[in-house]
């Protein structure tokens, strides 16, 4: 039987199937995968698709946001198409200190300042983070400089 794939043309720049037609025995089996590759203009080339309809695109760099993607499949001898949706949840990878500039004031030969940094993590997923390349009269209280910040 043939099948073939459809979806909004206007996610034709972030979502590629492959194949998107085919053919399939009896009680055989067909491999579809799929590639998502969003940036942030598809807040305005679908914005109709956002799960929120009634609300305007986020703003905020920092804001998540959800899309449901409508896709159809039909077969040659089947009346009735196989529809279903990709969800879609969007989120930042970003995290920011507090204060953005760090000042040890003024520390003289043989002594120590101190300051703490806050990390905030943006995103819903875990974020690595690491300190590269610090002089060595730098020191950070973690393990090699590298650590996880959850959400």
């Amino acid at each position: 039987m043939k099948l073939q794939l459809f979806f909004p043309r206007s996610f034709k720049q972030y979502l590629e199937f492959n194949p998107t037609l085919g053919y399939i025995q009896g009680k055989g089996t067909f491999e579809i995968w799929f590639k998502f590759r969003p940036d942030r203009t598809i807040l305005t080339n679908c914005q109709k698709y956002l799960t929120k309809q009634d609300e305007e695109p986020p703003k905020d760099e920092y804001e998540e946001f959800s899309m449901r993607i409508p896709i159809k499949v039909t077969g040659a001898s089947q009346v009735l198409p196989v529809k279903f949706s990709i969800l879609a949840v969007f989120t930042v990878n970003a995290v920011t200190f507090t204060p953005p500039l760090v000042d040890f004031g003024n520390v003289f030969h043989r002594n120590a300042s101190r300051v703490s940094v806050i990390m905030e993590n943006h995103s819903l997923l875990p974020q690595q983070f690491s300190f590269v390349r610090l002089p060595k009269e730098i020191s950070i209280a973690t393990d090699d400089g590298t650590g996880h910040i959850l959400p």
